[in-house]
């Protein structure tokens, strides 16, 4: 939850674009609503484009963080790899899961996707 002097300040500068700009950003904030709509609906918990306190969803996944890049949402998860044996199996996925690693997630012909990233995101690969 942003606070209201951050809120303030970024209506302010909004205030400033012009027509193409405003523009412009209602369509990325529209593909970034209707992609983080779609995650939900997936059973992922996100508050892109800053996750609270890890987050564990009903689908074994807790989001440790989430942002944007390159039109794609990117989330840093720790996972259950559902064997009944593992370190993972019923404990707190904070703290014990696999991972954390990173996921990419976007909407292509109407559906959800996902990529497994990796360890490093792809803004810090050289």
């Amino acid at each position: 939850m942003t606070n209201k002097s951050s809120s303030e300040s970024l209506c302010s500068r909004i205030k400033r674009f012009n027509l193409q700009e405003k523009r412009d950003l209602q369509q990325w904030l529209e593909s970034q609503i209707e992609l983080e709509q779609a995650v939900l609906s997936e059973g992922a918990i996100s508050d892109s484009p800053a996750v609270e306190s890890a987050k564990v969803s009903a689908t074994n996944r807790a989001i440790v963080e989430s942002c944007s890049y390159e039109g794609r949402t990117y989330q840093l998860e720790r996972r259950r790899c559902g064997k009944k044996a593992c370190k993972c199996a019923g404990t707190d996925l904070r703290s014990v899961g696999h991972g954390p690693y990173w996921y990419s997630y976007w909407k292509e012909s109407g559906k959800l996707k996902t990529q497994y990233i990796g360890k490093r995101p792809p803004w810090q690969r050289s």
